[in-house]
């Protein structure tokens, strides 16, 4: 027995009371032929736009990664739905492209024209003025589209939404975060009709330590902050709705249907963890410090002893060349004491190949990088390395080839850019 299809008036009881069931249809008529993909995440954004328009939260912060639905959800459908329920609302709407701007508005303008929008929501009436920067309600309620410096000169707003203000190339400028900042500070702020409880929506990819919503968090104020990591880096409770929350584990992907972890470690490699830390994780970090925290380093006077020591690295530069004489030699020993990583001290000397080779075999195991391959031409001291791998395997000792794995566990701290792609060996007599 198939179960009876919902009445049209409980359609619109539906559409019209819950944001995240609103969604769906919007999607649709923006993307044709297209399947939806439901995941806990879209209602978790739901559910914090609907709590700005219940007038429960006026400063909303939402931090993901790119593609996962946010300006569909934040620059489209829910100024649909807020006009749809009330055309008298006024948005303000801004990206960092007109292009963008533009594909939004005219995103916005297929959903309330449509035929589903038009039956579920008929006090939405009309449209007076239809433009590619401002769409107008009979009502004199409108969604204007505003681009990064573009000009907003006498338009006011009961609700501002900034979507992705600063492109991805210009986060590395000091000069373009700036700007981004002061637009928001001079010109979009001021759009606000009622400066108090007038509501603001940021939705964006983290960019930079420096970007919008770190200059919006590090202001203070009563900013609501959803943070959607694509891998979760500790267990958190995210609500859902009013009695409905989701239980995030740590490590956990924020879409496994569309992106599993595996796919979001190989875009890890291939855009480099700086950029994956900050766009896919939001949590950007310096580039003159993503993979050692100064401020987290500290100085010993007497070193410890060794028998405290629990996992050690060799890191050997042996500025190798071609012939049998001295080579002069450096070694970097970063040495762990139960959760803290000590550096002893740095050994230097001239050695002759055979040296160099039996001190790194006291060691245990040795690191040679992986994937070398030197063609005609190659110089006598990369000659001189595959030398030495050739004199290890015929001393029949154990080689271990160093492999770069997304997955290392960090080097220093928890920073979860700083990725150890190492071998740990004993600590040797050098």
């Amino acid at each position: 027995m198939t179960a009876p299809r919902p009445t049209l008036s409980v359609l619109r009881a539906a559409l019209q009371e819950d944001f995240h069931s609103f969604i769906r249809p919007a999607f649709d008529t923006l993307n044709p032929g297209q399947a939806f993909q439901p995941n806990w995440h879209i209602e978790a954004i739901a559910h914090a736009l609907s709590e700005v328009g219940r007038g429960d939260i006026n400063r909303l912060l939402i931090t993901m990664p790119p593609r996962y639905l946010k300006s569909i959800c934040g620059s489209v459908a829910f100024p649909a739905w807020m006009m749809g329920r009330d055309p008298t609302l006024r948005f303000l709407v801004a990206s960092y492209s007109a292009e963008l701007a533009t594909k939004h508005a005219r995103d916005f303008r297929s959903v309330v024209e449509s035929g589903w929008f038009r039956t579920f929501f008929p006090n939405f009436g009309r449209l007076k003025r239809v433009a590619d920067a401002e769409i107008t309600t009979a009502q004199n309620g409108s969604r204007r589209s505003v681009s990064l410096g573009g000009s907003v000169t006498g338009f006011g707003a009961d609700i501002l939404i900034i979507d992705d203000l600063m492109k991805a190339a210009d986060a590395s400028s000091p000069v373009e975060r700036q700007r981004v900042k002061d637009f928001y500070d001079q010109t979009l702020f001021s759009r606000l009709d009622d400066k108090q409880d007038g509501c603001i929506i940021a939705i964006q990819q983290r960019l930079h330590e420096d970007d919008l919503a770190g200059y919006l968090l590090e202001k203070g104020g009563n900013w609501v902050h959803l943070n959607l990591p694509a891998i979760a880096e500790e267990d958190e409770e995210i609500p859902l709705g009013p009695r409905r929350r989701h239980f995030r584990r740590r490590g956990d992907a924020l879409f496994p249907s569309r992106e599993p972890i595996g796919t979001l470690e190989s875009i890890r490699l291939e855009i480099g963890a700086p950029a994956f830390s900050a766009q896919y994780q939001q949590s950007p970090v310096s580039l003159d410090s993503a993979h050692v925290r100064w401020d987290r380093i500290q100085t010993y006077e007497e070193p410890y002893d060794r028998v405290g020591y629990t996992q050690v690295v060799q890191s050997w530069d042996t500025a190798m060349h071609g012939g049998d004489g001295p080579q002069a030699t450096r070694a970097l020993r970063p040495v762990q004491l139960r959760k803290a990583l000590h550096l002893a001290p740095e050994r230097r000397g001239a050695l002759v190949r055979r040296a160099i080779l039996r001190k790194r075999l006291d060691g245990g195991r040795v690191l040679l990088p992986s994937g070398n391959r030197v063609r005609r031409g190659r110089r006598p001291a990369v000659e001189a390395r595959l030398h030495l791998a050739r004199l290890l395997r015929r001393e029949r000792r154990q080689l271990a080839v160093l492999q770069p794995s997304p997955l290392a566990r960090p080097l220093i701290g928890d920073d979860p850019s700083a990725h150890a792609y190492l071998h740990w060996s004993p600590l040797p007599d050098v």
